[in-house]
């Protein structure tokens, strides 16, 4: 399985950095992962050790304004319309406060989260 999970990174011309990536044999059905495919394993633990051992966090700060990137637009007869995205980690979002809305046509709005 590994040699083929290689073989594969090789036709997507991965990168180094790729290569050296850390392997885990998972199982979604029982809920387990392991670092050795002879060990079976008894938790996620080790799946959610790696993640924070090799994923950096990401680089967020509270100062400045708040920044989001809004990738879904929706509108409810009841709330009025919503927005769900991402934030760029700028910034603190608090609840019940202001925020200015910019369209890409230039033209801007005051929106309540």
């Amino acid at each position: 399985m590994h040699d083929e999970v290689l073989e594969l990174l090789m036709d997507l011309e991965a990168t180094p950095e790729q290569f050296n990536c850390p392997f885990l044999y998972t199982s979604s059905r029982l809920g387990t992962a392991t670092l050795e495919l002879d060990e079976p394993g008894t938790t996620l633990t080790p799946l959610f050790d790696t993640i924070l051992g090799t994923i950096p966090p990401p680089k967020a700060t509270e100062a400045g304004p708040f920044q989001m990137l809004i990738s879904t637009l929706d509108y409810s007869s009841i709330l009025g319309g919503s927005g769900s995205g991402a934030s760029s980690g700028a910034g603190a979002c608090r609840g019940y406060g202001r925020v200015t809305g910019h369209r890409r046509a230039g033209s801007c709005g005051r929106r309540r989260i």
